[in-house]
């Protein structure tokens, strides 16, 4: 049954050269059909919720808090709309380059996706009590919850089809060299969690910024004009480090990363003791999404610290030259292919297979 399966495409040969990374493997087509479905089910969902909360007129006496505002609900559907996106992104890239560590992050940040409409979900039935417009919309978070739960399902079994389609390619190396494979496979991890850092950072940091903190603090303005853009400078210089095998740039990476872990500590600690100071409690309506980023982004800030230090031992042991060669080698292929039209339909890395005999990296 398997093998009829693959032997069907979604896509013709014709619309596999004009786009780039739509995956041979039926289960990477199945993988990205089903998140492109994915994606726009959760569009049209979240529009009409954002549509109705923004056509709402609050009631003064939905809440206890006077500064409640139907302004956290707008956010967390549009950050929402955001992470599905990303979602997707993620997802067509791992695809396009036969990453399986980065199919399986997708797959975890699909189930991660999930956990955060069941946030939502039970947010809001808080409030539903007290406003129509909150109520309405449950039906339609609880659909997004049943979605998600299916698709990640779907996702953890495509996963393992995918696994066992794409293997381990994208990390054997010319020859035999199981240490630089290692070492290969460290690289992408760190990459993968990067790329994660860069969201969940954000996204904590404009809902703090926006839902939070006053404009009449000066917090407020160093969340926004030095939290923010430096936590994008540092994983950029992360990866610029981990390119070119820059020691003492991920020294500083590191160093800056347990920086910000005792950042989170002290948000944590913070969330939990700002309304001791005063009547008002500026993280009553979102205390519930603040905890769960904090605690996504402190794993991810241990997990990055882990992976750069491993990373940072790898530097200057080949793994920059296997890299450059291989791309130098594969751009050649590309300018013969781009020169005869009639090799339109060869892909690089194949010809490469069939030139050395043997397997190789799949790189990026």
């Amino acid at each position: 049954m398997k093998k009829l399966l693959r032997g069907l495409s979604f896509t013709t040969p014709l619309l596999k050269r004009r786009i780039r990374g739509v995956p041979k493997s039926f289960w990477g087509q199945i993988y990205l059909f089903l998140a492109i479905l994915e994606v726009i089910t959760i569009l049209v969902i979240q529009i009409i919720l954002i549509t109705n909360t923004a056509s709402d007129t609050p009631d003064q006496s939905w809440s206890s808090q006077p500064e409640n505002t139907n302004r956290s609900i707008l956010l967390y559907d549009a950050l929402f709309i955001v992470a599905a996106v990303f979602f997707t992104v993620i997802a067509w890239e791992a695809m396009a380059h036969k990453n399986t560590i980065q199919v399986i992050a997708a797959t975890l940040f699909n189930i991660v996706l999930f956990v955060y409409s069941l946030i939502q979900y039970f947010q809001n039935k808080s409030a539903s009590t007290q406003n129509s417009t909150v109520a309405d919309s449950l039906v339609l978070r609880l659909c997004l919850i049943i979605i998600l739960a299916i698709c990640s399902l779907s996702f953890l079994a495509l996963t393992w089809e995918i696994f066992l389609d794409f293997g381990w390619k994208i990390f054997k190396k010319l020859g035999a060299d199981l240490a630089l494979r290692q070492r290969y496979k460290r690289h992408q991890i760190l990459i993968t969690l990067l790329k994660l850092d860069v969201f969940f950072f954000i996204a904590y940091s404009v809902q703090l910024a926006t839902l939070v903190l006053k404009d009449t603090d000066v917090e407020t303005w160093l969340q926004i004009g030095l939290v923010i853009p430096g936590s994008v400078l540092v994983l950029f210089l992360a990866f610029f480090a981990l390119h070119r095998e820059i020691g003492y740039c991920m020294l500083a990476v590191m160093g800056i990363l347990v920086a910000g872990l005792a950042y989170f500590v002290y948000r944590l600690v913070r969330m939990y003791t700002a309304h001791h100071a005063s009547s008002f409690d500026p993280y009553w309506d979102s205390r519930n999404y603040l905890l769960f980023f904090v605690i996504v982004n402190m794993m991810l800030i241990i997990s990055t610290l882990v992976y750069c230090w491993l990373c940072y031992k790898d530097f200057h042991l080949g793994l920059r030259q296997s890299i450059d060669e291989y791309q130098l080698k594969k751009s050649k292929v590309r300018e013969l292919i781009a020169q005869n039209p009639n090799l339109a339909d060869i892909d690089p890395e194949t010809c490469l297979q069939d030139m050395e005999g043997r397997e190789r990296w799949q790189l990026e």
